[in-house]
């Protein structure tokens, strides 16, 4: 190289081209294992949002409950189980597994749909049992415990459990 040109040889060009090929190959198969990694990541999330409210829900309407299964009074829809809230309220309280999978909370009064919500989705309703006190819920029932068992979709089997405020 003459004095007084600055420059690179051909050979710094080189290591320096393919150091930066190496570095951004390497970058690149992290960014594409951080996008795969957080689909699963967010349902994982929000399966476990949907477990934490269900079973806020669910101990709250156990406790609350008057009578299990009421014999005349539905709330938006065939249900897996429902509660009514007092012997004087006309509040009552369905949870039940959709034809989708879907476990739904529907809370009405003696005339109309108050508040529904979804909690958790992609159950195995085959597996869906309500027990009342480790015997299969009947019709007008005061069991001090009340559970529900759902299947989760990947496997794992989940169990809200509640114990009834006697009156």
């Amino acid at each position: 190289m003459r004095s007084g040109e600055a420059g690179f040889t051909l050979p710094e060009v080189l290591v320096t081209v393919t150091l930066a090929g190496i570095v951004i190959a390497v970058l690149g198969a992290a960014v594409l294992l951080v996008l795969r990694v957080s689909d699963p990541t967010a349902a994982a999330i929000d399966t476990t949002a949907g477990v934490r409210l269900a079973g806020h829900y669910w101990v709250r309407d156990v406790e609350a409950a008057h009578l299990v299964n009421p014999s005349g009074r539905r709330c938006g829809g065939a249900a897996t189980v429902t509660f009514t809230a007092g012997a004087d309220t006309g509040r009552i309280v369905s949870w039940r597994l959709t034809g989708s999978g879907a476990l739904e909370r529907t809370e009405c009064d003696t005339e109309r749909v108050l508040h529904a919500v979804t909690l958790l989705a992609d159950l195995r309703p085959q597996r869906t049992v309500a027990r009342c006190d480790g015997e299969p819920c009947h019709q007008d029932v005061r069991p001090r415990r009340v559970s529900l068992r759902l299947a989760l979709g990947g496997g794992e089997e989940l169990e809200l459990t509640g114990t009834r405020r006697l009156p």
